[in-house]
């Protein structure tokens, strides 16, 4: 047999029905010449009769392994095993198209300086849950087509030059069903052109139930947060977004949030005495931090989870409008998304907090953990910022005789003094006088004597909220304060 011009790779797993039966689509249903491609079937151990019916509808120079080396995905280990150049990823319960193999080909020949493509997904659905699946893939895959998106790569299906495969990494098992994104940014970041072609179509079985479904979109979820521990983090934003919660697990520790909320409780009972109009603004920010100061993460988790429960009943369940049905299809996969996030957060709490504790200048890429409540990375002129949530805490490990904390807010809200509420170290407010601004709207902080053992102290900002939906924008977060940077000076 002649070297294959490419390699079907196939984890032989959630099958969704007879997964000897969606592979012979590949091994018999081709109209590509079956000397020109390989397909590579791994197995995990057991499933002894499955493995049994994939062998028979195999062809001469297909191949069928058992991985038993864990943390190995089934991917890589068939991909080590492929004779072809190319490779082309897809799931057990994926059939391809009768010319898909013969169009990825054809496109290949017809641009020899291709390195990897996107092809076509179809659907195959039999319930209404699947038609739910279906529409949500076909919106999700338009969003991901728009101008200025990077390519993301699927699961379903998917073509790649071997070598390059292997020089990113592969589907890292670590990340199991998000291995496709940390590859397909991988690629991005080294400048790899990924065209789409349509004319090659893999048709992906549905889970035939929404509660398998959001089981999918759970561990898609949680390897998400995996990855954004191995990944710095501008690269997960660039290619994951921002995740609000996730970006603010530390806020979910009772230690780190309760500080906080009592300095807004303090700050709304200054403000009930001098009849200010900042109550309702005061009590909403302390609403969001009053939770995690009571329990840490298991109010928040008992909420999602009643949450996710409701809407996924709604959209599988009662007798609603079909486009009723459809929002509480989105809706519930929303909710299984933050469910996720806050179970990854409670079960790898570290018993550490991270905190300041070095003298010098900190930029915002290097504060992660410190600071507590904010948005997501951006830029201004250069140089990278984020925006705090109306009320945020910091840890800091004061200096032994005392100091300051400069805040660098880059004057983006004008003099932090205009808005700046209340400060509080530890639980005692910093009194209005002893706040001072410096060049480029640094908000300037003393810091109290902390003599013998250092400890880390929370301070709290809390601000006027910032509400740029008020001027008709669609950004509809609230904002505190803008932070540059943090430097902790210790007294000369």
């Amino acid at each position: 047999m002649s070297t294959p011009l490419i390699t079907v790779l196939v984890p032989l797993i959630d099958a969704r029905g007879d997964a000897a039966e969606h592979i012979s689509s590949w091994t018999r249903g081709q109209s590509l010449a079956r000397e020109r491609y390989q397909v590579i079937v791994a197995a995990p151990p057991g499933e002894e009769e499955m493995r049994r019916r994939v062998s028979e509808i195999l062809g001469e120079g297909d191949e069928l392994i058992v991985v038993h080396e864990e943390g190995l995905s089934l991917y890589d280990a068939a991909a080590a095993q492929a004779e072809a150049d190319w490779l082309l990823p897809t799931e057990s319960h994926c059939l391809g198209a009768r010319d898909c193999l013969a169009e990825i080909v054809a496109a290949i020949e017809r641009d020899p300086g291709l390195e990897a493509m996107t092809l076509e997904h179809g659907h195959v659905t039999s319930t209404a849950v699947d038609r739910q699946c279906a529409r949500w893939f076909g919106d999700v895959y338009d969003i991901w087509r728009q101008p200025g998106e990077w390519k993301r790569l699927n699961l379903v299906g998917f073509a790649i030059r071997r070598e390059l495969y292997l020089a990113e990494g592969g589907l890292d098992g670590r990340f199991g069903l998000f291995s496709s994104f940390v590859l397909g940014a991988r690629l991005d970041r080294r400048g790899v052109p990924i065209p789409h072609l349509a004319s090659a179509r893999v048709d992906h079985v549905h889970t035939h139930g929404i509660r398998a479904h959001h089981d999918h979109a759970a561990e898609h979820a949680y390897r998400e947060c995996d990855a954004r521990t191995v990944f710095d983090t501008e690269f997960c934003e660039r290619y994951f977004g921002y995740s609000h919660t996730w970006g603010n697990a530390a806020r979910f520790r009772a230690e780190v949030a309760r500080p906080t909320a009592l300095a807004l409780a303090r700050s709304l009972l200054r403000g009930a005495r001098r009849h200010e109009h900042a109550l309702a603004d005061l009590g909403r920010e302390l609403l969001g931090w009053i939770g995690p100061a009571l329990g840490g993460v298991r109010p928040h988790l008992a909420a999602r989870k009643l949450r996710f429960l409701a809407t996924e009943l709604a959209a599988d369940r009662l007798p609603l409008p079909v486009e009723v049905k459809f929002e509480q299809f989105m809706q519930a996969l929303h909710e299984i998304s933050e469910l996720t996030q806050l179970r990854w957060i409670r079960e790898h709490a570290d018993p550490r907090l991270a905190a300041l504790s070095e003298s010098g200048r900190r930029t915002i890429g290097e504060l992660e953990g410190v600071l507590v409540a904010t948005h997501g990375l951006e830029s201004h002129e250069g140089q990278a910022f984020r925006w705090t949530e109306p009320a945020c805490s910091m840890q800091i490990r004061t200096p032994e005789r005392g100091g300051e904390l400069r805040v660098r807010t880059g004057g983006l809200r004008g003099a932090p003094l205009d808005y700046v509420r209340d400060v509080y170290v530890g639980a005692r407010r910093v009194a209005r006088d002893r706040l001072r601004e410096e060049d480029e709207g640094t908000l300037v902080i003393p810091l109290p004597r902390a003599p013998g053992r250092r400890r880390a102290v929370p301070i709290s900002v809390i601000c006027e909220p910032l509400l740029p939906a008020r001027d008709g924008s669609l950004d509809s977060r609230r904002l505190g304060l803008p932070v540059f940077s943090l430097e902790l000076a210790a007294v000369a």
